[in-house]
């Protein structure tokens, strides 16, 4: 696109780094950006801030920032809300103010590949004035490039590659209150029989069938901050554990699971209680890792991150790019996007998935055509080119939004 960057270092910010903020500021007032663009996610726009929670680019430059979200409300109350009480007692008020406050913003441009978390940002007040523009999760660059070649030998038949929380969601203490407790089990049951029902929307209605003076009490209401903590970890470490294991033990034949960096202690549990075949932690940025699993398994397993309500994560694409064939939970955003070849690739429930998985490995030329239809479908659409490209400049939304005393 012919475009001149500069890149800011988030570590730094992040870790309060006295001599970066003078310093990058400096830089880029002699670099004079048009537009901040936060990546991969706007989560790292809003991490661009000074010690005072001053935005770099909103309040020091003055320009606009494109904010490419990941899952909505969720990640952006655990980044504004910090820190979040594990408590009803340590709760405060205010919550919805501190998020619109930070994000509803002229020079906040927001991309969401969510419309059920664009709904939630209306719906809590959180959005009021700024467009929402939509968008489906694109693959990551390295999932475009070749593919290293390794011997395709070593590669599953079936195989999963992410993480589940058992740990997580052991040590969470909402479990030691009867009323939280019981919220969390009608939500995961609830789960099991209506699983193409998102976890928020499950996980609202046990918290709605409570009565006022509980929800009070409990602090359960959105503009309290231990609302947001709940509802973060109970998705995040309690529903996608019960998911996902929910998926890969309901499957017929072996998975062999990559990944589980974030807890690798428990491999041995999921390998001994739940029966998978525990692989390596690969790689995410090199041709030899990810992208030689999507490419070379016969067939990729996943159940979208939970934290989505009705979109996809950006896995889904990126292992489609790589040219894989991953079959995931039902997303009728991801339907209307793609078309009829979507549902060939995406299961109702547990015998669906059964019946899709017969299906491809007892048709390795289907498995082939349709893995290569999809590959072309990305490549040719949902890249993270082809969203930079109509964010900046087919469709951008940022021109004529600087502030006139920048």
């Amino acid at each position: 696109m012919g475009a001149d960057l500069i890149e800011v270092d988030t570590g730094r910010l992040v870790a309060r780094d006295p001599l970066y903020v003078p310093e990058i500021l400096a830089d880029l007032r002699r670099f004079k950006p048009d537009v901040a663009l936060a990546t991969p996610n706007a989560g790292y726009g809003v991490l661009c801030a000074d010690a005072e929670g001053r935005n770099l680019f909103r309040d020091h430059l003055e320009i606009p920032t494109l904010m490419i979200w990941d899952h909505g409300a969720l990640q952006f109350s655990r980044l504004l809300l910090t820190p979040l009480p594990e408590t009803p007692e340590g709760s405060s008020e205010g919550s919805i103010a501190r998020m619109r406050d930070a994000l509803d913003h002229p020079l906040f441009i927001h991309y969401s590949p969510d419309r059920g978390h664009t709904a939630v940002m209306r719906e809590l007040g959180i959005l009021i004035r700024q467009p929402v523009h939509q968008f489906v999760q694109p693959a990551f660059p390295v999932y475009t490039r070749p593919v290293t070649a390794l011997s395709a030998s070593a590669a599953p038949k079936i195989a999963f590659a992410g993480n589940v929380y058992l740990e997580s969601a052991q040590r969470m203490k909402f479990r030691e209150n009867p009323v939280l407790a019981a919220i969390e089990s009608g939500m995961l049951a609830a789960k099991t029989a209506r699983p193409q029902a998102s976890l928020w929307e499950l996980l609202m209605e046990e918290i709605g069938r409570l009565e006022d003076s509980v929800r009070r009490e409990l602090r359960l209401f959105p503009d309290a901050s231990f609302f947001w903590r709940f509802t973060t970890d109970e998705i995040i470490f309690a529903g996608t554990t019960h998911v996902r294991l929910n998926m890969l033990t309901s499957i017929r034949r072996r998975v062999d699971f990559f990944g589980n960096f974030v807890e690798p202690n428990s491999s041995a549990v999921l390998r001994d209680r739940y029966g998978l075949r525990m692989g390596p932690v690969l790689d995410f940025g090199s041709g030899s890792g990810l992208p030689w699993l999507y490419r070379n398994a016969e067939i990729v397993v996943d159940a979208v991150h939970p934290c989505y309500i009705s979109g996809t994560s950006p896995k889904i694409n990126s292992c489609f790019a790589a040219g894989g064939l991953m079959l995931f939970d039902w997303r009728e955003e991801y339907r209307q996007a793609l078309g009829d070849i979507a549902e060939r690739v995406m299961y109702r429930d547990p015998d669906h998935l059964n019946a899709r998985i017969d299906q491809y490995l007892g048709d390795p030329r289907l498995r082939r055509e349709v893995a290569r239809e999809m590959q072309d479908r990305v490549l040719g659409e949902f890249t993270f080119a082809h969203l930079t490209r109509r964010m900046l400049v087919s469709e951008p939304a940022w021109r004529g939004t600087r502030t006139a005393g920048a």
